[in-house]
């Protein structure tokens, strides 16, 4: 349920020129491309050290435009198939036509 409302509190902004999608599988497949549309959307300059996936340590004193883990291809889709069939049972009625909507068919 917190899933669904976060997204369609979101969702409804969809056209706002404030408003910027960005999905994960995108970021996945193609990530920069997908982070340069992320950076002209803020305003920001592009650093390619974006692309840099090793971990360190957050620095609250100042921006360091570094991931905070790698990026998981394996996690795209996963949802398909780490759900058990009676999970997508009780959660189909729920998010079901949201999923669809977003453009991911259901498992």
């Amino acid at each position: 349920m917190q899933w669904r409302n976060a997204v369609q509190a979101g969702l409804r902004f969809r056209g706002d020129p404030a408003y910027h999608e960005l999905r994960y599988e995108d970021l996945v497949r193609d990530p920069e491309p997908t982070l340069r549309a992320l950076l002209q959307f803020l305003s920001l300059p592009w650093d390619g050290a974006l692309l840099d996936t090793g971990v360190q340590p957050a620095r609250p004193d100042r921006f360091e435009p570094r991931a905070s883990t790698e990026i998981f291809p394996s996690a795209v889709g996963r949802w398909r198939t780490d759900l058990t069939r009676e999970d997508h049972a009780v959660l189909d009625p729920v998010i079901g036509s949201l999923l669809t909507r977003l453009g991911y068919d259901a498992a």
